[in-house]
C-alpha cells in the first residue's frame, strides 16, 4: 500500500475503521506469505525424504550382498572344517593301525 492510500483511508472512514483495514491486510499478506513458505518448505521436505529413501534402499542392498558373501564364505569354511576334521580321522586311524602292527 502506497501513503496517499493511508492518507485517503483515514481522511473517509476513520482511523479505527482505517487501522482494522490495515492490519487485516498486513495480516493477510502475512498469511499468504507464510502459506508460499509451508508449501516450499513441504517440497523440500519431500524430495530430502525420497532422496534419503534412495539412499537406504541403496545400503540395505549393499547389506543384502554382503550378508549373501557371508553366507557363501561361512558355507565353504563349514566344508573345510568338515573335510579337515575326516582327514584328520583318517590320520588318527592310520596312526593307531601303525601302533597295534608293531
Amino acid at each position: 500500500m502506497e501513503a496517499a492510500t493511508f492518507v485517503d483511508l483515514f481522511s473517509n472512514v476513520g482511523f479505527p475503521t482505517a487501522m482494522c483495514a490495515v492490519l487485516f491486510w498486513i495480516i493477510w499478506q502475512d498469511r499468504k506469505e507464510h502459506k508460499k513458505e509451508r508449501s516450499d518448505t513441504k517440497q523440500d521436505n519431500t524430495a530430502l525424504i525420497a532422496n534419503i529413501q534412495s539412499t537406504n534402499n541403496e545400503l540395505i542392498r549393499k547389506l543384502e550382498q554382503s550378508i549373501d558373501k557371508n553366507t557363501e564364505a561361512i558355507e565353504k569354511l563349514e566344508n573345510l572344517v568338515y573335510k579337515l576334521s575326516v582327514h584328520v580321522d583318517d590320520i588318527r586311524d592310520d596312526i593307531s593301525d601303525q601302533k597295534k602292527g608293531r
